[in-house]
């Protein structure tokens, strides 16, 4: 393992590290300022920026000779492999576990998950671990010079927030008469945060001391409307104040463990040595193929269930396959399984880590890993807390692993006399055969074969008919590492009823593994054997057709989930038409489902069939990617196509398939315009319609999104043409939820030129199309549009109420932390300058459980403003610095307006 995985950073207070529970010297002020800066920063950083973060516009004489000490003697304290120079600039590298703020963050974006599913005690629980993180109530405590003034200023208010929210859920659970002595704390240390006080009044009402809870009102200094309207309903005697009834208990855990196999024979001894060592760190057993590593790790642990009662948690890495599972998507699929909606999964690897590390935070869980490629694989994904237990397989040596050895004589006979269910007069030279591999045991067991371990196999499939050994060989093809029986149809070309009949009887055979009553996976063993069957039996052209049914299948199956979330998109109609029919969903939660579990056997499909040299299946592979990206559109795993994306555009490319490279690059420009940089983004959007020539799909979507980028750059001349040719071609389309899409961003650009009444005009005509049309998605994009439009037209109320309709919606969290932050916008213009900051501190709370730079940007110059008009200008110095970064990193518009903004109020010395 890293050397560098004992190390933990703390910031959280005074900053500190430490290796192993043992302190680590980071010297002087500078040097330590020097190391909140890499840590926090989120990226390398040059020794220009470090100079401007410990000095600000005006570093000191020798400030370039000091960075290099402090530089240098960090590296001396943590190690160059931690401490890294990249390209001229410094980052520290570790995992997101390794720095107190991270998992603090984690812990909030988890404990807002389980409030808003109603489980108290889960988000109580999260909160209280959050807050045991700090030292004190002072983040960087000592450390001065603008970075550490701005990051103290946004952690100090998290750590308030986090304070309010524990309190809050008390109260919600009835505590309200204890968490009165703490909330009075917290508004003497916080006497203008209006939320801490509102709650103070709640708690002092709901215990029965109305007088206190009024006094406490008469004490704020400027009441706000909310805190107004509070006090209103609790002279009224507002019954909806009243303590509600207790809750409904949270659901029940999460187990996804294969069922168990009920002969499982002998390894006692093997058995016991897992239990004990499972108490004190992950167990990982290790062997070659068939050897029974899987069986075993999964019998282990349906015995450990009884000690994770939280929760059991299985994942196929598919180590040993040609396509292992990424970090990323096997950080989904375990959120997925930990009750994580698709909408809420961040976009970013740590964020991701650093929230399944929160979730398990606490709980007593077991994770089976099955089929490790690697440490460097198993890493992020091995359980930090006590409670928790996980179970490695692993054909490759691993640190402290157990070998699982063959079975003895004695267990192999057994095995093979119950699998059979009757003696076996020929069992020595059948054992012979089968070297003591439990796999080739039960493949004996079920055909009756033996003699030589490669013959066993052989002889099973020998022993099968002409369409169940077809389907032995076809149904291994696939890089996914199982399949349903209507995928087996799709590949097997044959209807649903026949498909499960012969992977039923291929299973009793011993030559596939049933995970559950529809599914089944190869034992990778069995699959590399099948493969090269295949090789020999099947011509190239019969294993690229099967390939090619099975991406139709998930196309089909894409096209039919997109039609349940929004049935007027042109997609389906302009993509390849499948060759077979695709799963039935009756539904959207049907939908949802399906693409929650087939998301990564998406991926590996995609990537297959691009490898391939077989015709039509570039524009399938773009077609499947087209369809599922629309379906994924504002989660954090529309970021997971982007590889595949890039592969299908060399391969287009390639073979000179315009409107599959024009397809290609609109998937790349369009995940959130671009993960790095708008500019980026604009360049392949630019180039997709420049070469997609009458491709429907690109004159409707790419216009459409080339005009919202070109608008968020801050070009909205170029952009009102490209959205009005996008709306008028989804009319023609017969789109209108696109169509009203398109009007709400044709509006924004109207407003950016000065057109008001145009603007005003048109975002009316966007609303109310879209609440005609009852598509919530397009009402709530529709909505926030109108918050920004009105807003701008000098609107504010109006503004409001569209902001406070669309958050009635339940968007999903991206979208619920961008109204938060526009709100707090309409704040400062009604000059409500604490509620600002209070609306802020939401969207940033909401943010940091998933990433999304640009609406962290828009929540910082909100609070950065209302600090300035509250006359506390250092931090908010701060908050509009990072915010003007931001925007620029990406290219957004609002980057020039901050930088004014910045020069105006805080002019260079």
């Amino acid at each position: 393992m890293d050397p560098h995985d004992g190390l933990r950073f703390h910031v959280l207070g005074p900053v500190r590290a430490e290796h192993n529970g043992h302190p680590l010297p980071v010297g002087s002020p500078s040097q330590r300022a020097v190391l909140a800066v890499l840590l926090l920063g989120g990226r390398p950083a040059t020794p220009r920026e470090l100079a401007a973060a410990l000095w600000g516009d005006a570093p000191p004489e020798g400030a370039g000779r000091t960075l290099r000490t402090c530089i240098s003697r960090l590296r001396a304290t943590l190690g160059q492999e931690a401490l890294r120079s990249e390209g001229g600039a410094w980052s520290i590298r570790v995992g997101p576990e390794a720095l107190d703020a991270t998992v603090f963050a984690a812990h909030l974006a988890a404990a807002s998950a389980a409030r808003a599913a109603g489980d108290l005690a889960a988000a109580r629980e999260r909160l209280g671990a959050a807050l045991a993180l700090w030292e004190g109530t002072t983040a960087l405590a000592g450390l001065t010079g603008p970075y550490a003034e701005r990051e103290r200023a946004r952690l100090d208010d998290l750590h308030a927030t986090a304070r309010e929210d524990l309190l809050d859920c008390a109260i919600a659970a009835g505590g309200h008469a204890e968490a009165v002595a703490d909330l009075r704390a917290l508004v003497a240390e916080h006497p203008l945060r209006e939320r801490s006080r509102a709650l103070l009044m709640l708690a002092l009402y709901r215990s029965g001391r109305q007088a206190e809870a009024l006094a406490v009102f008469d004490a704020a200094p400027e009441p706000g409307p909310g805190l107004t309207g509070l006090h209103d309903r609790i002279l009224a005697g507002d019954g909806a104040l009243s303590a509600p009834s207790p809750g409904t208990p949270p659901g029940a855990a999460p187990d996804g463990l294969p069922p168990g196999i009920p002969d499982f024979t002998g390894r006692e001894e093997l058995l016991a040595r897992i239990k004990d060592a499972s108490v004190l760190a992950p167990v990982a057993l290790t062997g070659p193929a068939g050897v029974g590593k899987t069986t075993l790790a999964v019998h282990a642990a349906h015995a450990l269930r009884h000690a994770h009662p939280d929760g059991r948690l299985h994942l196929d890495l598919r180590g040993t396959g040609p396509a292992p599972l990424d970090t990323a998507t096997a950080l989904a699929q375990l959120l997925h399984a930990l009750g994580v909606d698709e909408q809420a999964v961040p976009e970013d690897e740590a964020h991701r880590t650093a929230l399944y590390r929160s979730l398990l935070h606490g709980r007593r869980i077991l994770v089976l890993l099955d089929d490790a490629r690697d440490e460097d694989q198993l890493r992020p994904l091995l359980p930090n807390s006590p409670g928790c237990t996980a179970l490695i397989t692993s054909s490759a040596p691993l640190d402290e692993g157990i070998p699982v050895p063959p079975l003895t004589g004695a267990e192999a006979l057994h095995l093979l006399e119950t699998i059979a269910d009757r003696p076996c007069p020929d069992a020595p030279a059948v054992l012979e055969a089968c070297a003591g591999l439990p796999l080739t045991v039960r493949i004996a067991a079920g055909s009756g074969a033996g003699s030589g371990s490669g013959d066993v196999l052989q002889a099973a499939y020998d022993a099968l008919d002409p369409e169940q050994a077809r389907a032995f060989r076809l149904l291994a093809l696939a890089d996914t590492p199982s399949f349903d029986t209507a995928t087996a149809a799709a590949v097997l070309d044959t209807d649903a009823g026949t498909a499960a009949a012969i992977a039923n009887h291929l299973a009793a055979a011993g030559l596939l593994q049933p995970l559950a009553p529809d599914r089944h996976r190869h034992h990778d063993l069995l699959k590399l054997f099948a493969r090269r069957q295949s090789e020999h039996a099947d011509s190239p052209p019969v294993r690229d057709a099967a390939l090619l049914r099975l991406l139709d299948h998930h196309l089909a199956t894409a096209a039919n989930a997109l039609l349940h979330n929004r049935p007027d998109s042109p997609v389906p109609r302009h993509v390849r038409r499948p060759s077979v029919a695709g799963q039935p969903l009756h539904d959207r939660a049907a939908a949802a489902a399906w693409l929650r579990d087939a998301h990564p056997h998406l991926l590996a499909t995609v990537d297959q069939v691009l490898r391939l040299d077989a015709p039509g299946g570039v524009r399938a592979a773009t077609d499947l990617l087209t369809t599922w990206g629309q379906l994924l559109v504002g989660t954090g795993l529309h970021a997971d196509l982007e590889p595949s994306a890039r592969q299908a555009l060399e391969r287009a490319r390639k073979d000179g398939d315009d409107i599959s490279t024009a397809r290609a690059l609109r998937l790349l420009g369009t995940p959130h315009f671009g993960p790095d940089t708008y500019e980026r983004a604009e360049a392949e959007l630019r180039e997709s319609l420049r070469t997609a020539g009458a491709d429907p799909l690109i004159l409707t979507l790419a216009s459409h999104e080339h005009g919202a980028l070109l608008l968020a750059m801050g070009r909205p001349e170029e952009a009102l043409p490209l959205l009005a040719r996008a709306e008028d071609a989804f009319r023609a389309e017969g789109s209108p939820t696109h169509a009203a899409e398109a009007l709400a961003d044709r509006a924004g650009a109207l407003s950016a030129l000065g057109r008001t009444d145009e603007a005003v005009e048109a975002i009316g005509r966007a609303t109310e199309e879209a609440r005609a049309l009852g598509h919530v998605p397009t009402l709530v994009h529709a909505l926030t549009e109108s918050g920004r439009t009105l807003l701008r037209a000098g609107r504010t109320a109006t503004a409001t109420d569209r902001l406070r309709e669309a958050l009635a919606l339940a968007p999903t969290p991206r979208e619920e932390a961008l109204l938060w932050a526009r709100l707090a916008h309409c704040r400062l213009d009604q000059h409500l300058h604490r509620d600002a900051i209070a609306d802020a501190e939401r969207a940033l709370t909401l943010e940091a459980g998933v990433g999304a730079p640009y609406c962290r940007a828009v929540a910082l110059w909100a609070r950065g403003r209302a600090l300035l008009a509250l006359g506390e200008p250092r931090p908010a110095q701060g908050h509009l610095r990072e915010a003007q970064e931001l925007f620029a990193r990406r290219g957004a518009a609002e980057a020039g307006a901050l930088r004014a903004l910045l020069d105006e109020e805080f002019p260079p010395r």
